[in-house]
């Protein structure tokens, strides 16, 4: 009878280590709850996506991490697995802190070794330096998730640069190097990267480890030697607080994204719980140069891309979805694009 009480502390000890390797305490059905929808069901070319949705728990509102995901249903576009990841954090910066965090984040050249560097003509390489650390006491598997985005919130790239790896526990380190190409399509100006970690991509039921951090960079003109940015950063590019416990990002589609059905996938992690869900948008087939998506080229399409002719992202009067030769301007290219399909009906 003595050695009850040893065996009930050892019990106790081995429980509490076994809860040291669990990664999410979700015994039982979870009371976090997490909504997400998108502010249209249908988005047209180069138009802008804004992802909306909220978070509670027990019903009140709740601080917490809400990862988001991204992606092409069409299997086709193998090259857009993974499109687009963000995090939101919801209420206190610092809730929950986490042992796994982005230590640093910055733009650098395409050097070996990179050397720091922020402002990229277009057409050339942009290289990210990122370092995550784990101060768990024991080693943890994490996928880092860089995404690039322009001036109108629209990613560099149709494939988030990544990496799964094993973090060393006790303040182990891991760096990574991607690099991104700046197409010519890119609009001028204030621009920015966002770094995120999962436990898994949040399309595979993964949550944030900790709060995306974030940094500036400048787009410049490839035939200027000087370039003096004066556009700010549209705050569309951050993930915004609507409320005190939701959450709004939004992003354009590039000019390459794919049609068909996109999924959007969301999971939160707050105070030990876990919350999930998910939706989808349509990006319908589209003849360039229907800007006002009727389905026949006319006249009306015409005098909307002439009106803004010889605009340049950076205008007051630029919008990306009349930029029907993507090279950042409304120029030539652009009217004979729509041109030579005048009268066409689909």
């Amino acid at each position: 009878m003595e050695r009850k009480p040893m065996v009930i502390i050892t019990i106790l000890l081995l429980l509490v280590l076994a809860a040291g390797k669990t990664t999410f305490f979700t015994v039982g059905q979870s009371p976090l709850e997490l909504t997400l929808a998108t502010d249209k069901s249908s988005y047209t070319y180069r138009e802008k996506v804004e992802v909306i949705g909220n978070l509670s728990l027990d019903g009140m509102p709740s601080d917490g991490f809400v990862g988001i995901e991204v992606n092409p249903l069409n299997q086709i576009f193998s090259n857009f697995t993974h499109f687009l990841t963000r995090t939101a954090t919801i209420g206190n910066s610092d809730i929950g802190t986490r042992n796994i965090t982005v230590e640093s984040l910055t733009t650098t050249d395409s050097s070996t070794p990179p050397h720091s560097k922020t402002t990229f003509k277009i057409g050339e390489k942009l290289g990210v330096n990122v370092t995550v650390i784990n101060n768990y006491v024991d080693d943890r598997t994490v996928v880092i998730a860089i995404t690039a985005s322009d001036n109108d919130s629209t990613p560099l790239a149709s494939e988030v640069a990544h990496i799964r790896t094993t973090i060393l526990g006790n303040g182990g380190k891991v760096k990574f190097y991607p690099q991104f190409s700046i197409p010519t399509w890119a609009s001028l100006g204030s621009a920015e990267i966002y770094a995120d970690v999962y436990s898994d991509w949040p399309s595979l039921g993964g949550v944030p480890w900790c709060s995306e951090r974030n940094a500036t960079f400048t787009i410049a003109p490839a035939t200027s030697s000087f370039f003096k940015s004066s556009h700010e950063i549209s705050s569309e590019n951050s993930v915004m607080a609507i409320s005190e416990h939701s959450y709004a990002i939004s992003f354009r589609l590039p000019p390459n994204a794919p049609e068909g059905n996109y999924s959007v996938n969301a999971n939160a992690y707050a105070k030990g719980w876990v919350g999930n869900d998910n939706t989808t948008f349509v990006k319908p087939y589209q003849i360039l140069g229907d800007v006002d998506f009727d389905h026949r080229i006319t006249i009306l399409d015409i005098v909307r891309v002439a009106a803004v002719y010889g605009s340049k992202s950076g205008d007051s009067d630029w919008n990306p979805m009349e930029d029907l030769a993507p090279n950042g301007k409304v120029d030539i290219f652009d009217i004979v694009t729509i041109t030579a399909k005048y009268g066409l009906k689909y």
